[in-house]
C-alpha cells in the first residue's frame, strides 16, 4: 500500500510495530505532541520517555523459578467444557505460569472457570491437594483465589464507590465490625498496599475509582487480593489498557509477589504479558494446549507460532 502511494496512519501501543513499519513516529501525552521524529533516529526507551514523561526504572530483576518441592497450589488435569478440552496444567507456589491464546482459544474462559465464574463438565480441579468445583467465585474467593476479570470497567470495578472501598471490598466480612464497615477501616487496608503498589491516588484512597488511570485501577484490583489473603491469583489480561510505565510496574509486583511464594496464571492474548513475565508458559488454540514452553524458550516468536498452529505438544 505504501508502494502505490497510500498514506497510512498506524495508531498502537505496540512499539515493535512502531519499529518495524512506520517511516516516522508521533507520540500525544496529555493531549499535545512529546515526539515526533523519524523513526530511524530514535530508539525504543527514547519512544516510551515521551510517551510517559520521564525515563522507566527497571522494576525488578528478570524473574527465574526454580522448582519447588511443595504442593501445587493449582493442579488441573483432564478438564473439559464447550470451550476447551483436556487441559492439564499446575502453578506451583512461586511460579508464574503464561496461559497464551487469542480469541477463540478457550483461555479467558478457562481461567473464568478455576475461579467459578464458568463451567466445564468433566475433569478435576484441586487446590494443595483439595479436589474443589466452585460454583461461584464467592466459593473461590474462600479458598484464597483470586481474579482479575479481562474488563474492569464492566466486571471489577465498583462503580463509583472509592478506591479505598474497592480494594477491601472482598474483605468486608473480615474487616466489619458488628457487621458495619467504616470508610477508616477500608482506608486502613488501602494503605497496606497504597506504597507498595505504587498506586497514584490520594493516600486514603478516598477519590472515585473511576477518577483513576486505567493502571491504577488494575493496579487497586490487584491490591484487593492481596488484601484478602489470595495465594492463588488468576489474571486475565492484566495489562489491557494500561500505558507502558504501570504495565512495567505491574510486571515488577508480580515477580515480588512470586518470589514471596504465590502462584499466578497470567491468561492473555497479549504476547508481552508472557514474555515479560512468566516463568513457563502454555499455549492454547481452539480449546487445546498446543504448546509448552520453558522460560528460555518464551520468545514473541515462538507464542505466535504457536498460536498460529505451528508447534504442537
Amino acid at each position: 500500500m505504501q508502494q502505490s502511494g497510500v498514506a497510512i496512519l498506524y495508531i498502537t501501543h505496540r512499539l515493535d510495530e512502531v519499529f518495524a513499519i512506520a517511516d516516522r513516529v508521533c507520540v500525544l501525552r496529555d493531549g499535545r505532541v512529546s515526539l515526533d521524529t523519524a523513526t530511524a533516529d530514535v530508539d525504543q526507551t527514547q519512544v516510551v520517555t515521551a510517551m510517559v514523561g520521564h525515563a522507566i526504572a527497571a522494576h525488578g530483576e528478570r524473574y527465574s523459578f526454580e522448582g519447588s518441592t511443595a504442593n501445587p497450589l493449582l493442579a488441573v488435569e483432564n478438564l473439559t467444557s464447550d470451550t476447551f478440552t483436556d487441559v492439564d496444567l499446575t502453578v506451583a507456589p512461586g511460579e508464574i505460569v503464561g496461559l497464551y491464546g487469542k480469541i477463540g482459544s478457550g483461555v479467558p474462559e478457562l481461567a473464568g472457570a478455576l475461579f467459578g465464574a464458568g463451567d466445564y463438565q468433566t475433569g478435576t480441579v484441586r487446590l494443595e491437594r483439595r479436589e474443589v468445583k466452585f460454583s461461584h467465585p464467592d466459593e473461590a474467593i474462600r479458598q484464597g483465589v483470586g481474579f482479575l476479570p479481562a474488563d474492569r470497567a464492566s466486571e471489577g470495578l465498583l462503580r463509583p464507590r472509592s478506591v479505598a472501598e474497592n480494594l477491601a471490598a472482598p474483605s468486608w466480612s473480615r474487616l466489619a465490625s458488628g457487621g458495619m464497615i467504616s470508610r477508616s477501616t477500608e482506608a486502613r487496608a488501602f494503605a497496606n498496599w497504597h506504597k507498595v503498589l505504587k498506586v497514584r491516588s490520594r493516600e486514603d484512597g478516598s477519590e472515585a475509582i473511576t477518577t483513576l488511570s486505567g493502571g491504577n485501577q488494575q493496579k487497586v484490583l490487584l491490591g484487593r487480593w492481596l488484601e484478602a489473603g489470595s495465594k492463588l491469583l488468576l489474571l486475565v489480561e492484566p495489562t489491557r489498557g494500561v500505558d507502558v510505565g504501570a504495565r512495567q510496574e505491574i510486571y515488577g509486583v508480580l515477580r515480588e509477589l512470586a518470589r514471596q511464594g504465590h502462584g499466578i496464571l497470567i491468561a492473555s492474548s497479549d504476547y508481552e504479558d508472557i514474555t515479560e513475565a512468566a516463568t513457563r508458559a502454555m499455549v492454547m488454540v481452539r480449546g487445546r494446549v498446543v504448546a509448552h514452553l520453558p522460560q528460555d524458550e518464551i520468545t514473541t516468536e515462538r507464542l505466535t507460532e504457536a498460536a498460529g498452529g505451528g508447534v504442537h505438544a
